[in-house]
């Protein structure tokens, strides 16, 4: 019928233009020689097998990114923990905003020792070691001042009482500030001279 198309099967037509010889006319390709280029074709845009010392590079680099991850974890977990926990192992850490409210606290107090006001100064300095918990230098800090308002108010075996608390947790600090333990022990002998001179012979 006129003006109807005939679907062609691409296979059937290369089988009825190819000659005797396995040949197209018109190009005079071999078929063999078309076979061999293709298997060539697919054999040179096939990714290339990985070797063994590439194989290991990129376990090492598996390995190498696991342990940026870890170590990365392990610091932002210390971060966020830090100045959790308790000096004597019991009671759990304050927050740094505590500690930080201890040390304002702690210069308040000091402030307020100086001019007199030993009630405020007591109230303060017992304040701030509430607050420094887990914070041992802070809380060797609060501990002399309570020791200081005792001794103004001649109370020295209460003083030798706090001064020794401060002292207790001097092993925490000691290692980056050598010298206020040091200036803890002499104000220590000079509140057990003072408390045995005061004692009855």
């Amino acid at each position: 019928m006129i003006g109807r198309r005939v679907p062609i099967d691409s296979k059937e037509l290369v089988r009825d233009v190819a000659d005797d010889d396995g040949c197209f006319f018109g190009n005079s390709i071999p078929r063999d020689l078309v076979s061999r280029e293709h298997t060539a074709t697919e054999q040179r845009c096939s990714p290339a097998p990985l070797s063994k010392g590439h194989r290991m590079t990129g376990l090492y680099v598996l390995i190498g990114m696991g342990l940026l991850v870890f170590v990365l974890y392990t610091f932002m977990h210390s971060q966020a923990n830090y100045g959790s926990g308790s000096a004597s192992g019991g009671s759990p850490r304050g927050s740094r905003r505590n500690q930080e409210r201890a040390d304002a606290r702690i210069a308040e107090s000091n402030s307020l020792l100086m001019r007199g006001r030993l009630i405020e100064a007591e109230a303060g300095f017992r304040e701030a070691l509430q607050l420094a918990v887990g914070a041992p230098l802070l809380m060797s800090e609060a501990c002399w001042g309570l020791s200081e308002v005792c001794k103004k108010r001649g109370d020295w075996k209460s003083a030798l009482q706090h001064i020794d608390m401060a002292l207790s947790f001097a092993p925490e600090w000691r290692e980056y500030k050598p010298n206020y333990e040091s200036y803890l022990k002499r104000d220590r002998e000079e509140i057990a001279a003072k408390l045995k001179g005061d004692s009855p012979e």
